[in-house]
C-alpha cells in the first residue's frame, strides 16, 4: 500500500506556475494560507498584549517563561519571514 502511494505521489503531475493548475488546487491553497495566517494573526493579537501587560506588572517572576515566550515569538516572526521570501520567490518566477 505504501509503495502505491509513493508511486502514485512521484507519477503525478508536477506545475510549474499557478495559472497550470487547476482553479480548485489553487483555491485550496490560498484558502489554506488565509487560514494559517489568520490563525498566526489571532495567536500573536491575543498573546503579544498579555505579554506585554505581564513584563510591566511583575518582572521576577517571569524568568523562564517570558525568555520562551520571547523565543516562540522570535520563531514564528522568522518562520513568517521564511513564508514571505519564498512566495516572492515563487511569485518572481512564475511570471
Amino acid at each position: 500500500m505504501l509503495k502505491s502511494l509513493i508511486s502514485k505521489w512521484k507519477s503525478c503531475k508536477k506545475y510549474k506556475t499557478f495559472s497550470e493548475m487547476p482553479d480548485w488546487l489553487v483555491a485550496f491553497f490560498a484558502i489554506s494560507g488565509f487560514l494559517i495566517a489568520g490563525f498566526y494573526s489571532y495567536v500573536l493579537g491575543k498573546v503579544v498584549p498579555e505579554f506585554r501587560n505581564s513584563k510591566q506588572s511583575s518582572v521576577e517572576s517571569m524568568g523562564l517563561a517570558r525568555l520562551a515566550s520571547v523565543c516562540h515569538l522570535g520563531c514564528v516572526g522568522v518562520h513568517g519571514m521564511a513564508l514571505w521570501f519564498y512566495f516572492l520567490a515563487l511569485q518572481r518566477n512564475s511570471s
